[in-house]
């Protein structure tokens, strides 16, 4: 039986871990690599994110919203369209100088992310296969993204949630995938 210790939390303190091989970069869009998995979700966030377990472990099956606010699918269920969470700004230093989140980091994201043959994007973006879900993202306007999808797909706000490097998940600022951080 597990004992329910929530209510006696308290902020701060110091979340100790260790890793047993070196990551051999953070780049959580790259090419996939077993050591920067655990690191990768606690350095980025994402649109959503996997329910924790309450007394149990996370089914994996529901997420609870991260830098999105809100999304819905169409009634065919082959449009998902997420709100992004106004108020959230990337850290105060340069190049991105506390600037706003918005749809284009979101598009920068995944344009890089279709980009890089060493990732796992045939098993998401339909251009490389046939398969894949993803058609298409679009941002109608800075609060806004839109995922077309080839079919309904029950996984797909999982694939969004997951922070496997070279998968979907990771959220970085456009300026990452241009090239302007040093």
């Amino acid at each position: 039986q597990l004992e329910d210790t929530s209510k006696t939390a308290k902020a701060g303190g110091v979340f100790k871990w260790y890793n047993p091989s070196e990551p051999n970069h953070f780049d959580g869009i790259a090419q996939g690599q077993a050591q920067l998995n655990v690191f990768n979700g606690m350095a980025y966030s994402s649109l959503v994110h996997n329910k924790m377990g309450y007394k149990e472990p996370s089914s994996f099956t529901e997420v609870n919203p991260e830098m999105a606010e809100s999304w819905e699918f169409s009634p065919d269920r082959t449009t998902l369209t997420f709100k992004l969470r106004p108020g959230v700004k990337w850290q105060n230093k340069a190049p991105v100088n506390g600037r706003a989140f918005d749809s284009s980091d979101v598009i920068a994201n995944f344009k890089r992310y279709s980009s890089l043959p060493s990732n796992n994007r045939a098993a998401n973006v339909n251009e490389f296969n046939a398969d894949a879900p993803i058609v298409s993202v679009t941002a109608p306007d800075a609060s806004t993204v839109v995922y077309n999808l080839k079919e309904p797909t029950s996984f797909i706000l999982q694939r969004l949630a997951n922070m496997i490097t070279g998968e979907l998940g990771t959220i970085q600022p456009r300026e990452a995938n241009e090239g302007t951080f040093n």
